[in-house]
């Protein structure tokens, strides 16, 4: 799998190998092609700290924003 962050685009590319499980699956987005999938990322987001991870063939990718867009406390006194 492949992804990479350029001018505030995320694009995630790789390949479904064709399961072998047994049944009929109710709905499959790829059937053992490649795929591509390209997501506009908020300018909050700091693309340094993407990450990413693949458990049982769920793909999970973590975003954290940049700490100058997290909100700051502001002490009045």
């Amino acid at each position: 799998m492949i992804s990479m962050v350029s001018h505030g685009i995320l694009t995630i590319a790789g390949h479904c190998a064709k399961s072998e499980a047994p049944g009929k699956a109710v709905y499959a987005e790829s059937t053992g092609h490649g795929f591509r999938r390209v997501f506009d990322l908020d300018p909050s987001i700091d693309p340094e700290k993407i990450s990413a991870s693949i458990d049982q063939g769920l793909l999970a990718v973590r975003l954290s924003k940049a700490e100058a867009s997290k909100p700051r406390k502001i002490a009045i006194g």
